[in-house]
């Protein structure tokens, strides 16, 4: 039968033998609580209850500007070879695109809105 309290234990162990160099906060209340011998029902409560704050940097259009310049630009290439200034023009169009886009990508700023 699946015992919870081995199962949270096991995964301490784990964490101890492979991720020392990192901190997660639930597994380190979790190595405090089976030190202090803290109850099942107290420990689930405290990790299930913590508050995560993952920081994403907000949209941006010019990956995909920068992957249609690319795409776009591949194949001006690819058809340069039957139709050569029509190849040349839409690869030149393409990589425009893609200097634009990364360049865009680049200097935009990480977070343009206050999310707190």
């Amino acid at each position: 039968s699946f015992n919870p309290i081995k199962a949270l234990k096991d995964l301490v162990y784990i964490y101890e033998q492979y991720f020392r160099d990192l901190t997660v906060p639930s597994i380190e209340k979790l190595k405090n609580s089976f030190i202090y011998d803290i109850p099942y029902v107290t420990i689930i409560s405290f990790v299930l209850n913590e508050e995560v704050d993952i920081h994403l940097p907000g949209l941006s259009y010019f990956p995909f500007i920068t992957g249609i310049g690319l795409s776009v630009s591949g194949f001006g290439f690819a058809i340069y070879s039957q139709f050569n200034v029509v190849g040349l023009t839409v690869a030149i169009v393409g990589i425009l695109a893609t200097f634009f886009g990364a360049y865009g990508w680049c200097f935009e700023p990480a977070d343009p809105e206050d999310h707190h």
